[in-house]
């Protein structure tokens, strides 16, 4: 059960606040928070890649897929993150859906 003082303070009475420190504290979402180095994605239902592709450097194909396919992941659990937030019925939207 949680404490009375805990559950009437702010961050729990805004969600908002709570996602944002409670998605801060993961380096590989940092990312995707705005202002982050990759806060722009396609909707899934648009792009079943999102639009997250990483150019290899000196020609490393196999070291950009593998970049590529953590990030894609990275944002996939982020994702599920915020969806699991949501009122009920709206999880498969966002996951469908969510754009930056």
């Amino acid at each position: 059960m949680i404490d009375n003082t805990l559950s009437n303070s702010t961050l729990f009475r805004n969600p908002t606040n709570f996602l944002k420190s409670y998605c801060r504290q993961n380096t590989d979402w940092q990312r995707f928070l705005p202002g982050g180095t990759s806060s722009s994605w396609t909707a899934y239902a648009i792009d079943e890649t999102r639009g997250i592709s990483v150019q290899p450097v000196d020609g490393n194909q196999e070291h950009a897929d593998e970049v590529t396919n953590s990030r894609r992941s990275s944002l996939e659990d982020f994702l599920t993150c915020i969806a699991s937030m949501c009122p009920d019925g709206f999880f498969e939207t966002v996951i469908r859906e969510a754009t930056s």
